[in-house]
């Protein structure tokens, strides 16, 4: 979660863009219940994937750093994005998988993405943050297998004036077992002209 990289567009999504969403959301759920699709229920509501911004509008990675497809389900606690490995992931090892410990940038991503929902819910600048460490790692796999899909879930546990932790986790979706999980902390400064004043002394 770098901040060396192209910063994300800003796509106008605020409160007002979602709660004119809900005038649609059960005309959307008839059409996807006769087409077979059962969407995500979560709180009461649900959410389908493509009602939200993509992955590269939410989070400061470009091209082939990015590495999440898309998000699935979002609240004020947290967020789960998914992901399938294919061969041309730039970390693919060319033998079939993906090392799990590659599985921390693919957490790290997931709360960038939780960072910029929640900064476009309230109408403000998406800000670059920074992962500064992790605890408690456990790994339940050696590696992602090509053409498993994986869900990356990070709830929020802590959040500070600039420090936020997350407990993250990442599970296959086809049977919802758990690969690997970890808590996450970040520093998001301010602004970048603070982080920029810190630069030079």
């Amino acid at each position: 979660m770098e901040g060396s990289l192209q910063k994300a567009p800003i796509v106008p999504w605020n409160r007002l863009t979602i709660v004119k969403m809900h005038a649609t959301r059960f005309r959307k759920l008839e059409q996807a219940v006769s087409l077979g699709i059962v969407p995500t229920i979560k709180n009461n509501l649900f959410k389908m994937e493509s009602q939200f911004p993509k992955i590269e509008d939410l989070i400061p990675h470009a091209g082939r750093m990015s590495l999440l497809d898309n998000v699935i389900s979002n609240n004020e606690e947290g967020t789960e994005c998914s992901l399938t490995i294919r061969e041309d992931s730039i970390f693919y090892d060319g033998s079939g998988s993906v090392p799990v410990w590659v599985g921390i940038e693919y957490m790290a991503q997931g709360v960038g993405a939780h960072a910029g929902l929640d900064a476009l819910s309230r109408n403000e600048t998406i800000r670059v943050g920074y992962f500064i460490g992790s605890r408690k790692v456990e790994f339940f796999t050696e590696k992602f297998t090509l053409g498993q899909r994986l869900k990356i879930i990070g709830q929020l546990v802590w959040e500070g004036d600039n420090t936020t932790s997350f407990d993250c986790s990442i599970e296959d979706e086809k049977d919802a077992t758990t690969l690997m999980k970890a808590r996450l902390n970040f520093f998001r400064p301010p602004s970048e002209e603070a982080l920029d004043q810190s630069d030079e002394r």
